[in-house]
């Protein structure tokens, strides 16, 4: 018996040489066998001194196990691992801390892009995707946060991305107005080839010019 409680006590002292994000469920495994063994010796070593308090006509009181060794030795582990844990939960929540941080100020910088439908959306759209790159090498946020977190990107995104597309659509309308103006000031410009007044086609002329660099 004892030396079943022993090798769960060397296995124990195993997994805490090993990261303890990772052995969570070995040490829970251990730690129910150890104390399903420990439970067994209780009771076994309670029937013996009850048996012995009835062949001495008496009754058992106030029964005391005897301390096991090991068993202080398992616990005394197990609080270790479970402040290992412990630290380790805490560092994970300062680093998604820091991460939500990293990712408010993203969201404020997208907005801003996103809302700024005065500025020359093309100007931003580097801006954007840098922004883009940088949030994904960004961890994990504090759990309560992640979906607004997330909704809120994509809707600043998609918000950024309409105002590109109708950037784009202007910009196309207005290269083809000008082009099509610029093909009429051709075409009025061959025309004053027909007007036998140097003067007025001169003068004409340089009004064209004049156009054409409007």
């Amino acid at each position: 018996m004892a030396n079943e409680k022993q090798q769960f006590v060397d296995e124990l002292k195993e997994l805490l040489q090993k990261n303890v994000a990772e052995v969570k469920e070995q040490v829970e495994q251990v730690k129910t066998q150890f104390y399903r063994q420990y439970h067994q010796e209780l009771e076994a070593q309670k029937k013996a001194a009850q048996e012995a308090a009835e062949a001495a006509g008496e009754t058992l009181e106030n029964w005391v196990p005897t301390a096991d060794a090991l068993e202080a030795e398992f616990r005394e582990l197990l609080s270790t691992y479970k402040q290992r844990r412990a630290e380790l939960q805490k560092q994970i929540e300062e680093e998604q801390a820091q991460n939500l941080l990293r990712k408010e100020n993203i969201l404020t910088q997208m907005k801003e892009m996103a809302d700024a439908e005065t500025a020359d959306v093309m100007d931003n759209l580097k801006k954007m995707r840098e922004l883009q790159a940088e949030w994904k090498t960004i961890g994990a946020v504090p759990a309560p946060r992640t979906q607004e977190i997330w909704k809120n990107y994509q809707q600043y995104q998609e918000r950024f991305y309409d105002l590109v597309k109708i950037n784009i659509e202007l910009r196309d309308l207005d290269f083809k107005k000008n082009l099509e103006m610029k093909t009429l000031l051709c075409e009025a410009a061959e025309k004053l080839q027909e007007n036998t007044n140097i003067v007025e086609a001169n003068r004409a002329l340089q009004q064209l010019h004049d156009e054409w660099a409007e």
